[in-house]
């Protein structure tokens, strides 16, 4: 599988929510909800690249070849794993990423209507 492939779990709703910010910076708590759940969704494709290619380093030198059908189940376990992990990581790539997305993007986070809990 390619690259273009993991594109597919991406909600493209959250990564279009970067464009919706205010002129003044502030985003309201679903805006703020659907960037960090972009940033998850690159954390993902991040880690099915790693798997991907962890799988490719150790070769497929068995007696038995394996078929297409297992290598799209075995692509698949990697997705689901990968969005697990993205979900479930502290202080991992999504909230670097986060955290950099709202301050370069002078995003003022206290003055919402709610406040979103940054860390998770």
């Amino acid at each position: 599988m390619n690259i273009a492939n993991n594109m597919n779990n991406v909600d493209m709703k959250n990564i279009n929510s970067i464009k919706n910010i205010n002129k003044n910076g502030e985003m309201t708590e679903k805006e703020l909800k659907r960037l960090k759940d972009a940033c998850a969704d690159f954390e993902a494709i991040f880690y099915h690249i790693m798997f991907q290619t962890a799988r490719k380093s150790t070769g497929n030198e068995g007696i038995v070849k394996t078929s297409r059908a297992e290598e799209i189940f075995t692509d698949m376990f990697d997705a689901e794993i990968s969005n697990e992990i993205a979900q479930q990581s502290k202080n991992g790539i999504k909230d670097m990423l986060f955290n950099y997305l709202t301050k370069t993007m002078n995003i003022n986070k206290e003055n919402n209507e709610k406040k979103i809990d940054v860390k998770g």
